[in-house]
């Protein structure tokens, strides 16, 4: 914990950092993804540790602003 610490901000807590970078590789595979050739949400959601897509779909749109299957099939 001390080595995180001295690392991030210290409102950041590993929990919330590893949320945060998980969310951001999610995103950066939505758009990388392609709904034709069967690419979902729900796979790439579980693909970064998001086990409940509901959950996922929430915190996705409070950080990005939009659902992630509009980032899919942009």
């Amino acid at each position: 914990m001390r080595a995180f610490r001295a690392n991030h901000p210290r409102s950041l807590t590993p929990a919330a950092y590893l949320r945060t970078t998980r969310l951001a590789a999610a995103h950066a595979d939505l758009l990388a993804g392609d709904p034709v050739r069967g690419d979902t949400v729900r796979e790439i959601a579980a693909r970064w540790g998001f086990a409940h897509p509901g959950r996922f779909a929430g915190a996705y749109r409070a950080v990005y602003g939009v659902p992630p299957r509009r980032t899919l099939e942009r």
